[in-house]
Order: C-alpha cells, then sequence, then structure tokens
C-alpha cells in the first residue's frame, strides 16, 4: 500500500470507530425529563427520578417524582427559575 492510501485507510477505519462511539441523541421528552429532575435535585427533599411531568403552561411543568414528591416547575418572564412544593399524595 502506498503512504496515501495507507493514510486514507486509517483515517477511514478512526471515522469508522468514533461512529461506533456515538450515541442515540435524546428525544425532547427525555431532555425534558432530564432537566427537571437536575432542577428538583437542588431542593432539600430527594426526589429520585421523575417519574412524570406534564406542562400546564408555556414553561410550567408538574413534576411528580419517583419519592412521591409533587412539584411545580416554571420560569419567570426574567428567566428566573422557580421549583415549588405542591400537595400531592406522597407514595409509601
Amino acid at each position: 500500500m502506498s503512504g496515501a492510501r495507507a493514510c486514507l485507510h486509517g483515517f477511514a477505519l478512526a471515522c469508522l470507530g468514533l461512529v461506533g462511539c456515538q450515541t442515540a441523541p435524546l428525544t425532547h421528552g427525555e431532555h425534558i425529563r432530564e432537566h427537571l429532575a437536575q432542577l428538583i435535585g437542588a431542593q432539600p427533599a430527594p426526589c429520585g427520578e421523575v417519574r412524570s411531568y406534564a406542562r400546564q403552561q408555556r414553561l410550567q411543568y408538574r413534576v411528580e417524582c419517583q419519592s412521591g414528591d409533587v412539584y411545580g416547575v416554571g420560569v419567570a418572564p426574567d428567566g428566573r427559575v422557580s421549583v415549588t412544593p405542591e400537595a400531592g399524595a406522597k407514595q409509601p
């Protein structure tokens, strides 16, 4: 194999290796669930995983945690994020 051909062959193998390492992109719902879990994770009570969430208004969500806690998560017009506990039955 000539030097240029060997270099091209090596480059192609490296590219194929990188393609095999890529992970599938997250769906929109997975991104939302991940970000909500991070926001609620900063609260004193542990949430565990986000069990479910529902969009109530633009940038306003009701989130149910694996722990049974329920939170309201929203973004104000000035960009501040609020996480407030809501009335919700805690799971035993």
